[in-house]
């Protein structure tokens, strides 16, 4: 809705921290939507290193310290009370925290704030189906971004800053290995062993030998047997040298790893479109990906870019496509490419929507 004045504005988020390899993002986000607000208050599960704009506030609720889950809670109250005994808040946005949605809904609708739930997944809990009943309204970036029907949806875009994501110097010549990016964190829901098991067949060909794939991403510890199995794939495939498992990197640093890629590659199956294929896109770099989230975003080129989930042989095949291609041709594709997330899924649109038309 439209206010006389901006609007101030409770931010629920995970992670606060420029640093943060998968949530780096959100301090963009806050940034951009502070343009637009009297005031931000973050309430944070964690925070690390900030830089936001001087209407914005910064509060964590300790995790980063140590601080038990009880402990958390008693945190999260303090800082809740505190901030509405200051001024009055016209909207709750909470980022993929549909518990904190639960937790702050009995404090925040007798007060009058909307309550506006993002969530971009395709896990189901109770918790979720609690703050989608809460909430009145939920926004995500896509359609198939929600898990479930709600007559409360609203589809927003990524928000992906293509002032921050843009291309890199046009490459003089195509000598050196071909570059292939995988990026995102390292989990048996990204299917990466898809990925592997095609570069092995490219490689037996015989014909594409000279390809470098970087996997850049954290590997949480509830996904460290899956990270290991893949790594033993690696070796009995031959293909030690040819894929590296580099980690993760700081948010500010992959615009650099997108740039120095010649395709990004994704074969992950979260259900959502996932932002790393955006983020490449924007920094005018071709993307294959067997995510079905992105063929309303990549119909297009639905025979160059998109391959069916779980089909080795077939993203080989796309693989082979975009490794054949010209660098000029690349090039012109990866233009088109960021077009699409500049109209469709820019932070300033993100920005714009979410401040007109949903808070």
């Amino acid at each position: 809705m439209s206010v006389a004045r901006p609007p101030a504005l409770l931010l629920f988020n995970l992670a606060t921290d420029d640093d943060d390899p998968l949530l780096g993002f959100t301090s963009g986000w806050i940034n951009a939507l502070a343009k637009h607000c009297s005031s931000i208050d973050v309430v944070t599960m964690t925070a690390g290193r900030v830089n936001v704009a001087g209407n914005v506030r910064v509060f964590s609720i300790g995790k980063e310290k140590g601080y038990t889950e009880s402990r958390r809670a008693v945190e999260f109250y303090r800082i809740l009370g505190r901030r509405l005994r200051e001024k009055p808040v016209d909207a709750g946005f909470f980022h993929m925290t549909p518990l904190f949605a639960v937790m702050a809904a009995p404090i925040l609708k007798p007060r009058g704030v909307k309550l506006v739930l993002w969530y971009a997944h395709k896990a189901i809990s109770l918790t979720l189906r609690a703050a989608e009943s809460l909430a009145d309204q939920v926004v995500t970036p896509t359609r198939e971004s929600f898990p479930f029907p709600s007559h409360k949806l609203t589809v927003v875009g990524h928000g992906v800053d293509t002032t921050l994501f843009t291309p890199g110097p046009a490459r003089e010549s195509s000598a050196g290995p071909f570059k292939i990016l995988v990026a995102g964190r390292v989990a048996p829901i990204k299917r990466v062993e898809v990925l592997i098991e095609a570069v092995r067949q490219l490689v037996l060909k015989g014909d594409l030998e000279d390809i470098q794939v970087r996997l850049v991403g954290p590997v949480l510890p509830k996904d460290t047997g899956y990270a290991e199995n893949l790594r033993r794939t690696v070796i009995s495939a031959g293909l030690q040298g040819r894929i590296d498992f580099v980690g993760p990197r700081p948010f500010r640093r992959m615009p650099d790893e997108y740039r120095a890629a010649d395709l990004l590659v994704s074969t992950s199956q979260t259900g959502s479109a996932d932002k790393v294929v955006l983020e490449a896109m924007a920094c005018e770099v071709p993307v294959v990906t067997s995510n079905p989230a992105f063929v309303p975003v990549l119909s297009r080129w639905s025979d160059l870019l998109l391959a069916p989930p779980g089909d080795p042989a077939a993203l080989a095949l796309r693989m082979r496509q975009m490794i054949q291609m010209r660098p000029a041709e690349r090039r012109g594709l990866g233009r088109e490419l960021r077009e699409v997330v500049k109209e469709r899924h820019s932070l300033d649109r993100l920005a714009r929507t979410l401040i007109l038309e949903v808070f």
